[in-house]
């Protein structure tokens, strides 16, 4: 079975583009695309299909020979396979799958068959083997485009001291702008919420400033969203891009570091926050910032060798391959 990968393009205004480098990976790895149907003609193609009725789907779906990858989030796959699921097994390749979209999620894999799959976090992988044993299920960690990424000056030249990376975790957000008002630090950068946890203000606008910044910043504060908002996530721990991010552009992290991370590369690359005295212990941070030279530079050396969207779309198409699909 012939295997493709649905393309996604980038669109004016979008500022996270995760999927995008997937997809564009597996292109530079030769899985042939198929483009994205405008959502004007997909709406129309739905509205043939409701009045044909489903016999045509049951048609179709049992005479496809080849297949495609779809990168969806958990609750979206019924969305985003359509219509190619008439003509295409599909593969799914899931991010962001919480506890609130776990029942569409199992459901979607039920209702298209789907003999094989990918998630990017570990939990909801073994999860889903447990619901769904028939299914092929891997876990796919997160990766990145290393190309878009630059070390930048050593920590101790750098002129922007701390950037809160991300969803803010309450009580440490409150120690880093009591921190500012004492004046132990200067530059300091966040996002903006409302009272609901709404993005408000964007600390940089546009992906292409927060690249820019990036080597330029000598701390970035980053906790798993299991941290952040429990109340969403429940236990589900995972990594995200914003690790690669930092590690790529040689920032010290200051946080905690999900166990996939740990696990993934041998050691932990984040200074654990100190509960006891975490006031302190930022204040000591920045005025020995030098002396974290190495721990950044052995983060962007490690970074380079594992993060890479590259090397994930290796692994994939060899688990295809081993599962008799053709690339």
């Amino acid at each position: 079975m012939k295997v493709y990968i649905k393309n996604i393009s980038r669109k004016k205004g979008e500022f996270q583009f995760y999927m995008h480098q997937f997809v564009e990976a597996c292109i530079r790895q030769n899985i042939p695309f198929v483009n994205e149907l405008h959502v004007c003609v997909r709406l129309k193609l739905s509205a043939v299909m409701i009045k044909l009725g489903h016999w045509i789907n049951f048609f179709f779906c049992r005479c496809n020979n080849k297949a495609i990858i779809v990168s969806t989030w958990g609750g979206g796959l019924m969305y985003t396979s359509f219509p190619y699921s008439l003509l295409y097994e599909i593969i799914p390749v899931f991010w962001d799958s919480w506890p609130f979209n776990w029942e569409e999620q199992i459901y979607s894999l039920r209702r298209l068959n789907c003999r094989t799959c990918f998630v990017t976090s570990s939990q909801v992988a073994q999860r889903i083997k447990e619901t769904l044993p028939n299914i092929n299920v891997h876990w796919l960690p997160e990766g990145i485009d290393i190309l878009d990424y630059v070390p930048g000056q050593d920590l101790a030249e750098r002129s922007i001291e701390i950037y809160e990376l991300g969803r803010q975790k309450a009580d440490y957000h409150k120690i880093l702008c009591d921190l500012k008002s004492e004046g132990i630090f200067s530059s300091f950068l966040c996002n903006e919420y409302d009272i609901n946890g709404m993005t408000t203000k964007l600390a940089f606008p546009t992906a292409k400033a927060l690249l820019k910044a990036l080597p330029n910043i000598k701390i970035v504060i980053s906790f798993p969203q299991v941290d952040t908002h429990p109340e969403k996530v429940g236990n589900i721990e995972t990594l995200t891009q914003r690790y690669w991010e930092a590690m790529l552009s040689r920032n010290l992290i200051v946080g905690r570091a999900p166990n996939e991370l740990i696990q993934l590369i041998g050691y932990n690359p984040v200074i654990d926050v100190d509960w006891e005295d975490p006031k302190k212990q930022l204040s000591d941070i920045l005025l020995n910032i030098s002396s974290f030279q190495k721990l950044v530079d052995r983060n962007y050396r490690t970074a380079r060798k594992i993060s890479s969207w590259d090397n994930r779309v290796k692994d994939i198409i060899t688990i295809l391959r081993t599962s008799g699909y053709e690339i």
